[in-house]
């Protein structure tokens, strides 16, 4: 079929221009680019223009059926023109002028107009034909081989006017029927009279139905110089360009909200990250914090340690009901509560104006980050509650308890050495009495008092030891306590600040995952269109150049 390759060319372009405006039309493109695109279509739509010519019996109808492959043209009484239609219709548009649709699929990108044999001068041909002239791509002259001289076609062809004969192409029709020899002498007594009468040469071509080699030649010739003429090329060119350059401007908008969305995504990713790494260093600095107050217990524990055993007197230290072993405790445990409640209120503090300096910051970068954020109120860090309830469950030390507990256990333990040495004085002074010798029970005596000095000095440790240890587990148990009660504070502090964050990434993701296939849409459009302007850039194939039958 003639023309293949540009119909393909064209085709191409024709979806792309569609595409094109299907992109155009979900952007909400403005009026006047939909429009040029509209004007786009409908000039690559452009089908091509015939007009055949002849004097009577010269075979026109016969010529165009074979040139096209089908059986559409009759013998024309008047002008008829060809077109495209779902069913065979004729339509009379004037009194020597006819629309004949047909459902043939080649009518689309041609458009076919028969005339009735030329007689006499023609003028009234000439008038019918004025208002087609100026639009044909190609007007075939026929005559038929061995036909007498054209005596009446040359003033009617010289009415046409040079641009018209430009586009003339003669035909040298029906060469079967005559010999090749009569063929070449018609051909060229036709050149000399074209030249004679009309002043300039136009290209001639002898075919028969039967001649397919010399038809094919014809065909080329139609491909190269009508169908990829310079103009059509120039205009499928301009085409192309101006669908790149609406393209680029459909591709505006998309981009740029794609752009402002990773932008944003990438600022929210920021932001949830930071938000993650302070809370991180919340828990370490509460940790920190922790391990500070630990150590300032463990130095008021080594201060009743060291107030408990300035005690003078080893016997007050030891016996049981003793005031002062009631007054120190009481008052020890008195301070620890009061070190207790300020340091842990002070911790607390700090920790307060930190988190509050985070969520101010937050809040304030977030509006600014986050389209469609309105402001946010804070969290709030209670503080007051988790020092009320560490402190409502803080246990007693059990200082004057336990202080006397182990008093009683180093006086129980006294007892022993206490009786030996009691024993050993008791035979010594019965010995003396007797005049008996003392050497033995005087020594165990002392070896008696001796032990008993150096249990009751090691037991003295021990007490104050057990006091320092009760007081280090009571306050281990407290902070054990406190901690997990801080650290789920500071998680629900962040999880108050991190679900408009959640919910911005995740409509962030679905807006982003909604533009991908119209992006993908136009950069295939846009390699579609580079690949076409390349192809016509590098000289677009044509068929087989040939010369003139002549």
């Amino acid at each position: 079929m003639i023309g293949d390759a540009y119909f393909q060319l064209r085709a191409q372009i024709g979806t792309g221009l569609f595409s094109l405006a299907r992109i155009a039309g979900e952007v909400n493109a403005p009026e006047t680019l939909q429009g040029s695109l509209k004007a786009a279509q409908e000039r690559l739509r452009q089908p091509f223009q015939f007009i055949t010519l002849g004097p009577p019996g010269s075979g026109k109808s016969t010529f165009l059926n074979t040139l096209f492959d089908r059986k559409f043209c009759g013998g024309a009484r008047q002008v008829a023109i060809f077109k495209h239609g779902s069913e065979a219709r004729d339509t009379l548009l004037t009194s020597d002028t006819l629309e004949c649709q047909r459902p043939h699929i080649f009518l689309r990108d041609f458009t076919i107009i028969d005339t009735p044999g030329l007689e006499g001068p023609g003028d009234a041909l000439v008038r019918s034909l004025a208002p087609f002239l100026n639009d044909a791509d190609l007007l075939f002259f026929v005559v038929a081989a061995g036909a007498s001289a054209m005596t009446d076609a040359w003033p009617f062809l010289r009415s046409l006017g040079r641009d018209t004969l430009k586009r003339t192409v003669f035909v040298v029709w029906q060469n079967d029927r005559v010999s090749a020899d009569e063929v070449t002498s018609a051909v060229k007594r036709l050149r000399q009279a074209m030249l004679k009468n009309l002043g300039q040469a136009c290209s001639i071509f002898a075919a028969a139905p039967s001649d397919r080699a010399a038809f094919g030649k014809l065909e080329r010739w139609i491909e190269n110089e009508i169908v990829f003429s310079e103009s059509r090329r120039a205009s499928i060119r301009e085409i192309g360009t101006v669908a790149q350059t609406m393209l680029r401007e459909v591709a505006v908008n998309p981009r740029a909200t794609q752009q402002a969305l990773l932008r944003e995504a990438d600022q929210v990713d920021r932001l949830r990250a930071e938000l993650a790494e302070q809370q991180e260093q919340s828990h370490r600095q509460i940790a920190g914090e922790l391990w500070t107050l630990t150590q300032a217990f463990n130095t008021l524990r080594r201060k009743g340690e060291m107030q408990l055993g300035k005690q003078p007197i080893l016997a007050d230290f030891l016996r049981r009901g003793e005031a002062w072993k009631e007054d120190f405790a009481r008052a020890f445990e008195s301070e620890a509560r009061e070190s207790l409640a300020t340091q842990i209120d002070g911790v607390l503090k700090r920790l307060e104006t930190d988190l509050h300096e985070v969520s101010t910051e937050h809040l304030r970068v977030l509006p600014e980050s986050m389209r469609g954020v309105g402001p946010i109120a804070g969290p709030k860090f209670p503080r007051l509650e988790i020092t009320q309830t560490t402190l409502e469950t803080d246990a007693p030390m059990d200082g004057q308890r336990s202080l006397a507990e182990a008093c009683a256990r180093a006086v129980f333990l006294l007892r022993f050495p206490g009786l030996a040495a009691l024993g050993s004085a008791v035979i010594t002074l019965g010995a003396l009495s007797a005049g008996l010798f003392v050497g033995e029970s005087a020594a165990l005596a002392i070896d008696a008092c001796l032990f008993g000095l150096a249990l009751a000095l090691a037991l003295r440790r021990n007490v104050i030891a057990e006091f320092g240890h009760n007081f280090a587990s009571k306050r281990a148990a407290l902070l054990a306590a406190l901690e997990p009660r801080v650290d789920a504070a500071i998680d629900s502090f962040y999880a108050e600040l991190a679900p408009p964050l959640a919910g911005r990434a995740e409509a962030l993701s679905a807006e982003l995952h909604r533009q991908e296939p119209l992006l993908a849409r136009i950069q295939q459009l846009e390699a579609t269109f580079a690949k076409i302007a390349a192809d016509l850039r590098t000289d677009t194939p044509r068929a087989e150049p040939v010369g003139e039958e002549t």
